[in-house]
């Protein structure tokens, strides 16, 4: 597996998943459910090429990175990312069966926050500016559908 295919499939899952929070079903639903594909190939690609399939290498390499960005040397956010995959795939599965989405606004801000970790906080270069811009797009775009769907303004 390769460096590019681990960034090239977040890069696709996050784009994914700005389609999804400014989307309608069913496309946010299709959208939703790729970004999670790509997320998961993501999660193959970094343990085949950076982390030698070992999660005590994951853990090490995140700490570090955590703590040159941060200055706390710790692994957890390895498991915050273990987690957010468990909860994205729980929710695609729910969409998928029930056709609804349980806890969508707290989903849908985790994704946000990982974005934001992910491509803007622990990234750099174009995929800094990248991260930024769609998550400054996917807020203004939300805050824009919710402002044209409020009674005051129906």
């Amino acid at each position: 597996m390769s460096e590019a295919g681990t960034y090239l499939s977040i890069f696709f899952a996050i784009t994914c998943w700005g389609t999804a929070l400014v989307s309608a079903p069913p496309l946010a639903r299709i959208a939703w459910t790729t970004g999670l594909g790509f997320y998961l190939a993501h999660i193959v690609f970094a343990f085949d090429t950076f982390y030698d399939w070992s999660h005590h290498v994951a853990m090490e390499v995140t700490a570090k990175e955590t703590a040159a960005v941060v200055g706390l040397e710790t692994g957890f956010g390895l498991w915050v990312n273990y987690a957010f995959g468990l909860i994205l795939t729980l929710d695609v599965w729910r969409q998928w069966r029930a056709g609804t989405r349980r806890f969508a606004v707290a989903i849908d801000w985790l994704v946000i926050f990982m974005i934001v970790n992910g491509a803007v906080i622990f990234a750099d270069g174009i995929t800094r500016l990248y991260g930024a811009v769609l998550i400054v797009a996917v807020i203004a775009l939300r805050w824009r559908r919710r402002r044209l769907t409020t009674p005051e303004n129906s």
